[in-house]
């Protein structure tokens, strides 16, 4: 994969996350990076601190923003009104 590896958001959802790690490490992927996104869920946190992957904790769930996504929409200004 060369520089580029996988960054895998994390929240409160243990399941899926390994079998998506499970299906990582058949394909060859070593540079896993889980984003935990303020995570209350205690199999999860177990898992994450016994993985030998990355995790990078969040203390807030904040929505992740993909990298030319325009993000949350700004809100509207209020029309001009001239006289």
């Amino acid at each position: 994969m060369g520089d580029q590896y996988p960054s895998v958001p994390v929240r409160d959802r243990v399941t899926p996350l390994v079998q998506l790690v499970d299906w990582l490490e058949r394909a060859g992927v070593e540079d896993i990076w889980l984003i935990d996104n303020a995570s209350t869920f205690e199999p999860l946190l177990d898992y994450l601190r016994s993985t030998p992957h990355h995790v990078v904790r969040s203390e807030q769930n904040s929505p992740i923003v993909r990298r030319g996504s325009p993000g949350p929409a700004a809100p509207r200004p209020e029309p001009l009104l001239s006289s």
